[in-house]
């Protein structure tokens, strides 16, 4: 599979990391409901060259997932711009 996401994960301490990685679901569906899942967990868990990173969101400031999936949530405010 082909590494066409990424995540920016911003800690509180100012650094940052990237990940890429492959869609992750096989449809809409599963796409809706594994967001679902992590907005409410409490922590990110990814596999990254044979290491597992298990990172605490009470140390994350900010997170930036790209691109936004086509299906999302209804809590999710769409079509948002920066000012």
């Amino acid at each position: 599979m082909a590494a066409d996401r990424w995540l920016r994960i911003e800690y509180l301490d100012g650094t940052s990391e990237t990940f890429s990685f492959p869609k992750q679901a096989a449809d809409d569906y599963e796409q809706v409901q594994r967001l679902r899942e992590a907005l409410t967990a409490d922590r990110i868990v990814l596999e990254s060259e044979g290491m597992l990173h298990i990172i605490p969101l009470t140390a994350v400031k900010r997170l930036d997932f790209a691109p936004a999936p086509e299906k999302l949530p209804d809590q999710v405010i769409k079509g948002a711009s920066p000012r």
